[in-house]
């Protein structure tokens, strides 16, 4: 019995698990970040407006759900993180330009901007991730209407040709 250790040169997998990971963290960050600014300033907004602070209290709690599903890498938390993101980022802009009943905001508060900010930085994480998705096919990335060629099997990885059939190039059954 022998025993071979080979050195992996494909190093795709590895640079994607990296890319993968830096993202979940970034996500779990901006989540955090999120439910932090509006834990500060819940207090202000129950005396402003009891439905807003009741809002907030909740947002608080999604963020956190959201957190431990991204952490889990599970698409739902990505989903919860999503509305999490979206939804005091369009409440911030209706309550500047337009009002929310009787809240009225202006983009001059630092914790507003901030965390328009914030949260439009998870937004733009998430349209990567789905962007990247939708671009991934089986052959490889389509890039611009053009798919990129898929790196090369070397010849001891390809599968073994089954009977009437012989190997072509990068495995393909000729």
């Amino acid at each position: 019995m022998s025993l071979r250790l080979t050195q992996h040169t494909d190093t795709a997998p590895r640079t994607r698990g990296i890319a993968s990971t830096s993202v979940t963290i970034l996500g779990v960050t901006l989540l955090g970040a999120i439910a932090a600014i509006h834990l500060v300033t819940l207090d202000d907004h129950l005396e402003e407006a009891r439905w807003l602070g009741a809002l907030f209290a909740v947002l608080v709690v999604g963020c956190a759900l959201a957190a431990a599903g991204v952490m889990a890498r599970r698409p739902l938390g990505w989903a919860l993180g999503t509305i999490a993101a979206a939804a005091p980022f369009i409440g911030f802009m209706l309550a500047a330009t337009t009002g929310l009943g009787d809240v009225h905001e202006t983009f001059d508060e630092p914790y507003g901007t901030l965390s328009l900010a914030i949260e439009a930085a998870f937004l733009a994480i998430v349209a990567g991730r789905l962007l990247a998705s939708a671009l991934r096919t089986d052959e490889g990335v389509v890039l611009l209407g053009r798919r990129s060629p898929r790196p090369q099997m070397a010849p001891e990885q390809r599968p073994a040709a089954r009977d009437g059939e012989r190997a072509g190039p990068a495995g393909s059954r000729m």
